[in-house]
């Protein structure tokens, strides 16, 4: 797919002219392809604040990670092949005097001084998209018990992040050497249409400015006929993630002095 294309002059093409004007001019290719993604990341952060013992925090961070990291375990694909993983990462452990604004009184309060604070985040990267919704359950069954658990000013929260679709890096690098391809060979056709038409030569590129970004454009349908007593699913349904491709590219030229008046450039493009 292309995008729309720009024409940038760095000197005058003079019509009607006898003596020979060089000049340069720079044209914009540009490209995007796209593909789905390859496979989707699940985050969830584990967070503890106000335990009386760097045990107790311990215990209740690292007891929540252990369980939201066997919920993803256990749907990951094991075959040989299977590119899908669980990353746990340690997070701060720390001790220190918490205070929050309280609006009856408006003055801050102390939470708790001194106490133990903890967290952990938990990743998986699954390439099987459809699990989303039955991950959502589990992992929100455990957000839930810890929610009830809650008592005083100890407490450990978690939180499931948006599901973000992504692609392998040989994925991405492929798709940036076809966009490349398709936005170069799209700015040296238009030149090539412009030099013939307006009679140039000695053309030669000066050159090659890229740009190129990779754009996740996610999506998502509500599924229907869910399971008798659950809540209808939001099945992720991912649109494709698009590499872009853009160059711009500056060519030294000699203008016969045919050249070409500027309303008709507009129809070389």
């Amino acid at each position: 797919m292309a995008w729309p294309n720009k024409l940038f002059f760095g000197s005058l093409l003079c019509a009607g002219s006898s003596s020979l004007l060089a000049g340069q001019i720079t044209i914009n290719g540009s490209s995007k392809v796209g593909h789905k993604p390859d496979y989707m990341s699940i985050v969830v952060d584990i967070q503890s604040r106000c335990y009386t013992s760097e045990y107790d925090v311990l215990q209740a961070t690292n007891g929540a990670a252990s369980e939201i990291k066997a919920i993803m375990e256990s749907h990951m694909n094991v075959a040989d092949d299977s590119r899908d993983q669980v990353i746990a990462t340690p997070g701060f452990t720390t001790r220190s005097t918490i205070e929050e604004y309280d609006v009856e009184s408006h003055r801050s309060v102390v939470v708790c001084a001194k106490g133990w604070h903890a967290s952990n985040t938990v990743q998986l990267k699954i390439a099987d998209i459809t699990m989303w919704p039955k991950l959502q359950r589990e992992i929100l069954g455990v957000v839930d018990q810890y929610t009830s658990a809650e008592s005083g000013a100890a407490r450990t929260s978690l939180y499931l992040r948006q599901p973000n679709p992504q692609l392998y890096e040989e994925t991405s690098e492929q798709l940036l050497n076809q966009a490349d391809a398709m936005a170069l060979a799209q700015a040296t056709a238009k030149f090539k249409r412009i030099a013939k038409q307006c009679e140039l030569f000695g053309n030669h590129i000066v050159s090659m400015q890229p740009e190129r970004a990779a754009i996740a454009m996610p999506h998502a349908f509500l599924a229907a006929g869910s399971a008798p007593n659950q809540p209808a699913e939001f099945q992720a349904e991912y649109d494709d993630i698009y590499v872009r491709s853009s160059w711009n590219i500056t060519w030294d030229f000699v203008d016969s002095g045919a050249g070409c008046r500027a309303e008709e450039l507009g129809s070389l493009l």
